[in-house]
C-alpha cells in the first residue's frame, strides 16, 4: 500500500467547484467545503479488530440481519486458509460492544480476467472485492483484476492498475455464486472498481419519501481502485455514478444506466441504457495531498497522491445524508451529499502523518474505509467504519474498526454564555471538537484541553506547510474573547510560529479573523517561544461554532507545537465606566490649560474642547502648552480607553491633532486622534508618527487606545457598528502611564473646537 501581526487570507467557500493551481493541472477541480456538519472527528485508530484476517472488507445488510463481507488476501472471518478473496458473516453482536461473530462462507470466488504474467512467471493479477449490495435476499458482489507483480515497493507494479472487473450473484447468502465466465462486464480500465450505494438493511424502504430506492446505484472509478504510484495509469480523480433498477439484471450492463449531468446540482440526467461511454463524474477531485515535503520527509514514504479511492458510499437514512468515505494512506477524505449523484462537498480531511511518523497502535490511517449501514447510531451521530493497514508497527490487517463522530450544523442556534474568566469552553463547550492543520503527530488531540500544560503535541508531518493552526469546533455558537495558548516542547527545526500568531473564529463556515488582537506576553516568533510558555490573546468580544489559533509555521521543519489551548468569553476587565458628559464632569476628571486661551464646556452630551487662534497650544519634549482632560483611575494593570470625537471647528490640513492621549510624564504623552482633519495618526512626544492613517477626511470617528502589559495599541472604526480596526501597537517599558484622557494640540495659530461623545475607561 502506499502510501500579532499576520498574513494569511481566510477560508473562503465558494459557490460552486474551486478553481486551483496544481503542479499536475493548470486548472484543478477541488469541491467545495461542506457546510452540513458542524462537528466532525474521527478517532486517531482502530479501536476495534475483530478476530478476522484480510483486508478490504466490503460489506451488505441483508434482509436476514446479518452483515455480509467480503475480503482480500487472507483467511476472513474463521481460519480455513489462505484466498485472495473471502466471502464471510456476522452472526451477532456489535462493535458498541466488541462482541462480533462471524463465519466462512466461500473463499476462492469469480475469476481473474488478465491472463499476463509477471517477470517470474506467475500471474500478473488476482482478484479483490470492491463492492457488496443486498437487494431482496440476493447479493451481488463486485470483483476486479488487481495487479500483484512484484517491484519496488509502493512503485509497482503491485496494486497500479486495475483493468478488468465483473459482479457475480448469489442466491443463497454466499455458498454459491454465478456470473458470465467468457467476458468481464468491464474492462479497459473503465467503471472497473465498483462501490455499490450501501442503502441500508437490504435496501428497501431508505428513502421513504422518493423511489430513488427503487434502484441499486454503484459507483466507479476509472484505472485504479487508488493513486497509481507508479503512474502506469492515470490517477482516478473522478468519481462516477450507475443506477439499476433493483428488478433488473444487475450483470446485464445493457440495463445499467450511468450519470450524464455532470457536477452541477442540476436536474437529474443519465445515459441511455448501457451507454458507459457517456458517463460523467458525480464528484471530482484533483486536488493532492503531500505534494511538497520538507528534507525530512522519510525518503521511503509515498507522497502527491489524489484523494478518490475504494472505499464506501452508505445512506445515513437519520441525517438524510450519503457519506463517501475515501482516503489516500496518510489521510481520510470524507464527502457527503444530500442524493446519490450530489452535490457531493468535502466535509472532513483527516491526517496521520507517514508511516514513518511514526504510526502507532494508537494513531494510524489506512485504507478502505468501509462505513456498514448496520452499525450507524439511531440519530445518525455516530457511525463505525473499517480501515486497513499493516505498516511499522500497526497490523490493521482484519475487519478494523474505529468511529467518526458528527454534529448536523443548526443555523438556527445562537450564542447565549455569559462572561466568565473560569468556563473553558475548550472543555465544556457542545461536541467540543480539536482539530489541527496536519496531523496531531503524536495522536494524542485531547491534549489540547486536558488541562496537563507539560506534555508535547505538534503538527509535524514532513510537509513543507505554509500555515499551522490548531483549534477547536463546537456543536452550537459561542460567545469568545479570550484564548490562552500554552506551546509544547523546543526543537532546532521547528515547532513555532514564525510571523505571530493569529486568532480567527469560523462564523457561517467562514474564518473570519478577530479584531483587538493583544498577546500577553509578546510572542517572539522564533524558536524562544517554546518549551511550555502560555501566552493570552485577548480579542474584541465575538461569537463563533469555532476558533483556531493560526500562523506561519517556523523552522526548516515547518511545524509548530502545543500542550494546551484554552478558550473563554471572559470578564477581562473588573470594572468599566462610561462618562457620557450629559451632567457636570465627575471628580474623576482634571482639565489643565497650561497657556490662556482653551475652554472646555459641556455642550448637548458632548465635551467641546475649544482652542482660539491667538497662539500655538503644543506639546513636545520641551513644551506642555495643549489643553487636556485627564484622570488617573486606570490602575497598574491592563486596559482599554474609548472616545468617539467629532471635529466641530477645523481646517483641513492644518496643523492641529486631537484626540486620545496616554501620560507618562512631563511632556511625555501619546496622543491617537485626528491629525490635520485629513488623516488618524499615533505619535509620542519628540519622535515622529508612530503610525498613520492617511486619506480619512472623516471628521467623526470612534478611537480606541489599550494597555496590554507594556504594549499600547491603537484601534479605530468610522461606525459605532464596525469592527475595530487595529493600526498600529508600540512597546513602551520605560515609563508607567499616570495619567489617561483627551488632548488638542496645535503648532499654528488656528481655530479648533473638537467634541468627544463619551469616554470608557475598562480596568
Amino acid at each position: 500500500m502506499k502510501k500579532l501581526p499576520i498574513w494569511l487570507a481566510s477560508f473562503a467557500l465558494s459557490l460552486g467547484c474551486i478553481l486551483l493551481t496544481t503542479n499536475h493541472q493548470a486548472h484543478a477541480v477541488v469541491p467545495e467545503e461542506s457546510t452540513f456538519f458542524s462537528t466532525a472527528f474521527v478517532e486517531e485508530g482502530s479501536i476495534y479488530n475483530t478476530n478476522s484476517d484480510g483486508d478490504l472488507w466490503p460489506s451488505a445488510w441483508s434482509n436476514d440481519d446479518y452483515l455480509y463481507l467480503a475480503n482480500g488476501d487472507g483467511w476472513g472471518w474463521t481460519n480455513q486458509g489462505w484466498s485472495d478473496i473471502v466471502f464471510s458473516r456476522i452472526t451477532s453482536g456489535h462493535p458498541d460492544n466488541r462482541n462480533l461473530i462471524g463465519n466462512r462462507i466461500n473463499a476462492g470466488i469469480g475469476k481473474v480476467w488478465n491472463t499476463a504474467k509477471c517477470s517470474d512467471g506467475s500471474a500478473a493479477y488476482n482478484r479483490k472485492p470492491t463492492g457488496l449490495t443486498s437487494r431482496g435476499g440476493i447479493l451481488w458482489l463486485a470483483v476486479q483484476d488487481l495487479n500483484r507483480c512484484p517491484g519496488t515497493r509502493f512503485f509497482g507494479p503491485t496494486f497500479n492498475d486495475a483493468p478488468n472487473a465483473t459482479i457475480l450473484k448469489s442466491m443463497d447468502k454466499g455458498v454459491t455464486w454465478t456470473y458470465n465466465t467468457t467476458t468481464p462486464m468491464f474492462s479497459n480500465n473503465a467503471f472497473t472498481t465498483v462501490i455499490f450505494l450501501d442503502w441500508g438493511k437490504d435496501g428497501v424502504d431508505n428513502d421513504p419519501n422518493s423511489t430513488r430506492d427503487d434502484y441499486i446505484y454503484a459507483y466507479g472509478l476509472d484505472y485504479n481502485w487508488r493513486d497509481s504510484f507508479s503512474n502506469s495509469v492515470p490517477d482516478p480523480t473522478k468519481l462516477y455514478l450507475a443506477r439499476i433498477l433493483a428488478t433488473d439484471n444487475v450483470q446485464d450492463l445493457s440495463k445499467w444506466q450511468f450519470w450524464t449531468g455532470g457536477l452541477n446540482d442540476g436536474a437529474e440526467s443519465w445515459s441511455s441504457f448501457g451507454s458507459i461511454a457517456s458517463k460523467k463524474p458525480v464528484l471530482q477531485d484533483d486536488s493532492r495531498v503531500y505534494s511538497t515535503t520538507t528534507s525530512g520527509f522519510p525518503s521511503a514514504d509515498i507522497k502527491d497522491m489524489t484523494k478518490l479511492s475504494q472505499g464506501s458510499v452508505t445512506y445515513n437514512r437519520a441525517l438524510n445524508r450519503f457519506i463517501y468515505l475515501s482516503w489516500t494512506e496518510y489521510t481520510y477524505e470524507f464527502y457527503e451529499a444530500p442524493a446519490p449523484w450530489g452535490p457531493w462537498k468535502k466535509f472532513l480531511s483527516k491526517d496521520f502523518g507517514p508511516y514513518n511518523s511514526p504510526w502507532t497502535t494508537g494513531k494510524n490511517g489506512g485504507y478502505t474505509t468501509v462505513m456498514p449501514s448496520k452499525y450507524i447510531s439511531a440519530d445518525g451521530k455516530r457511525m463505525w467504519f473499517n480501515a486497513n493497514t499493516f505498516e511499522g508497527p500497526v497490523n490493521n490487517y482484519n475487519f478494523s474498526l474505529r468511529q467518526l463522530y458528527v454534529t448536523p450544523y443548526n443555523a438556527s442556534l445562537t450564542p447565549v454564555n455569559t462572561k466568565s474568566s473560569t468556563n473553558n469552553l475548550a472543555v465544556s463547550g457542545e461536541s467540543k471538537t480539536p482539530f489541527t492543520k496536519a496531523s496531531f503527530h503524536q495522536g494524542n488531540p485531547w491534549a489540547l484541553n486536558d488541562g496537563v500544560k507539560n506534555v508535547n503535541a505538534d503538527d509535524w508531518n514532513g510537509e513543507a506547510k505554509t500555515e499551522s493552526y490548531w483549534g477547536y469546533t463546537w456543536g452550537r455558537p459561542y460567545n469568545l474573547n479570550k484564548v490562552v495558548y500554552t506551546t509544547g516542547n523546543s526543537f532546532p527545526d521547528g515547532g513555532w510560529f514564525s510571523n505571530g500568531v493569529k486568532v480567527q473564529v469560523r462564523q457561517n463556515f467562514n474564518w473570519v479573523d478577530v479584531t483587538g488582537l493583544s498577546a500577553s506576553p509578546d510572542y517572539p516568533s522564533d524558536g524562544t517561544a517554546a518549551p511550555y510558555k502560555t501566552y493570552t490573546l485577548n480579542f474584541d468580544d465575538t461569537w463563533g461554532d469555532g476558533v483556531r489559533i493560526i500562523g506561519t509555521p517556523g523552522g526548516t521543519a515547518k511545524f509548530t507545537t502545543i500542550s494546551e489551548l484554552e478558550v473563554y468569553y471572559a470578564d477581562r476587565f473588573a470594572s468599566t465606566v462610561t462618562d457620557t458628559f450629559d451632567g457636570p464632569l465627575s471628580s474623576s476628571w482634571t482639565w489643565s490649560a497650561p497657556l490662556a486661551g482653551p475652554t472646555n464646556a459641556l455642550v448637548n452630551g458632548n465635551f467641546r474642547m475649544s482652542l482660539p487662534s491667538t497662539n500655538t497650544y503644543d506639546n513636545w519634549t520641551t513644551i506642555d502648552n495643549a489643553p487636556k482632560l485627564t484622570r488617573t483611575d486606570m490602575g497598574a494593570g491592563d486596559w482599554t480607553i474609548e472616545t468617539k470625537l467629532n471635529l466641530s471647528a477645523y481646517t483641513a490640513n492644518s496643523n492641529f491633532h486631537t484626540g486620545l492621549t496616554v501620560k507618562f510624564g512631563p511632556n511625555n504623552y501619546y496622543v491617537w486622534g485626528n491629525l490635520q482633519g485629513s488623516g488618524l495618526e499615533l505619535s509620542r512626544s519628540g519622535y515622529p508618527a508612530l503610525t498613520v492613517v492617511p486619506s480619512y477626511s472623516n471628521p467623526s470617528v470612534y478611537l480606541r487606545m489599550r494597555k496590554v502589559g507594556q504594549r499600547y495599541y491603537a484601534d479605530y472604526k468610522t461606525n459605532a457598528n464596525d469592527p475595530w480596526t487595529n493600526v498600529s501597537n508600540d512597546y513602551y517599558p520605560y515609563a508607567s502611564p499616570v495619567a489617561v484622557g483627551l488632548l488638542s494640540k496645535t503648532w499654528s495659530n488656528l481655530n479648533l473646537t473638537a467634541d468627544f461623545d463619551y469616554f470608557t475607561l475598562s480596568k
